[in-house]
């Protein structure tokens, strides 16, 4: 059963639901910007120290003889460091969103957030949110190798799941359930609302690689800043499109008035 959400709201258009996302996010910067810079530069730091090493052995491959065994050496060792780079950025993804997701939606249950509280119901939850993460993720890779529309889908299916499983007694597969549910019937409008936070994001951080690409070995820590500027958008647009449609929810139920007297 979910949990009764307390606070009374409303569902939002998208002009609102990113109105009130600016809101909060500038009304309370740092408590989103700190948790996403350290998550943010810890990937990209890794992701930065494999790239250098694979570069390295790459360059070492023309000077052996036997460059088949060579060959078959690096592509082992890639393998290995993408699995590990694909794990770090898993869970701290998993770990800063769900924290960001957790603390918006205090702001709206509460008008105020706790980063502290915050990262504890995270951390509570870490497990399932570290299961529907990755059920998502590969439901969604395998979406959109598949024509890539069925991925959009999924995608849009599982927007909320996250929040669902922050702030209601769910497991993970009936969080999916729930997510899939509180989007229905609003699919255009949720896929709107994803591809604005999309572009968004997409061009601040095109933005940031063309910025610190003339840096040379900082490139990773100037992009990873100028990206966490932005990143945090994406964790309270779900936070707050979650409360929009709790809002289109309790619409639903109101019960009508009693019927006039005759």
């Amino acid at each position: 059963m979910p949990t009764v959400i307390q606070k009374r709201v409303r569902e939002l258009t998208v002009e609102e639901t990113f109105s009130w996302t600016f809101n909060i996010y500038s009304k309370n910067f740092i408590i989103f910007f700190v948790p996403m810079l350290l998550g943010g530069l810890t990937s990209e730091a890794l992701s930065h120290v494999i790239n250098t090493y694979l570069a390295s052995e790459l360059l070492k491959i023309s000077l052996y003889y036997d460059f088949r065994d060579a060959l078959l050496a690096f592509l082992g060792i890639f393998i290995v460091l993408l699995l590990l780079l694909m794990l770090v950025s898993w869970v701290v993804g998993t770990i800063t969103q769900g924290t960001c997701i957790k603390c918006a939606s205090l702001i709206v249950e509460k008008g105020e957030g706790d980063l502290a509280e915050a990262f504890q119901n995270m951390l509570h939850k870490l497990p399932s949110l570290l299961v529907a993460n990755l059920i998502v993720t590969i439901a969604v890779a395998v979406g959109l190798i598949a024509l890539i529309i069925p991925g959009i889908i999924i995608y849009i299916m599982y927007f909320l799941v996250l929040a669902v499983i922050l702030n209601e007694n769910m497991g993970v597969m009936n969080s999916l359930a729930r997510s899939k549910k509180l989007v229905d019937r609003r699919w255009l409008q949720t896929f709107a609302v994803i591809l604005i936070v999309f572009l968004v994001t997409s061009l601040v951080n095109y933005i940031a690689s063309i910025f610190a690409a003339p840096l040379g070995a900082f490139s990773w820590m100037v992009s990873g800043i100028i990206s966490s500027f932005v990143t945090p958008l994406v964790p309270i647009t779900v936070a707050v499109y979650y409360y929009s449609m709790i809002g289109r929810e309790q619409a639903q139920t109101v019960p009508l008035p009693p019927p006039p007297p005759f």
